[in-house]
């Protein structure tokens, strides 16, 4: 599985054991605000290079200084 779906996993157990009606939305809620964080002590961190908000932030942050993007050297088919 992947580090999300271990993480959820893992505090849905958590959240489960001490409260009967504790839902997996509440779960997710939960694991959002520690997998955000993204701290070295957890292995469930998600890795921050090449996702796509680093991107879209590479391209607003390119749109607002004038600069173009450089095409690829491939040829579209």
């Amino acid at each position: 599985m992947t580090a999300w779906t271990d993480l959820v996993s893992k505090m849905f157990k958590e959240g489960r054991s001490s409260n009967p009606n504790f839902k997996l939305k509440d779960a997710m809620k939960s694991a959002a605000k520690v997998y955000k964080k993204g701290s070295s002590s957890n292995a469930a961190a998600p890795a921050g290079n090449g996702t796509k908000k680093c991107r879209n932030m590479r391209r607003r942050a390119a749109k607002a200084c004038g600069t173009k993007r450089r095409r690829s050297s491939r040829r579209r088919r």
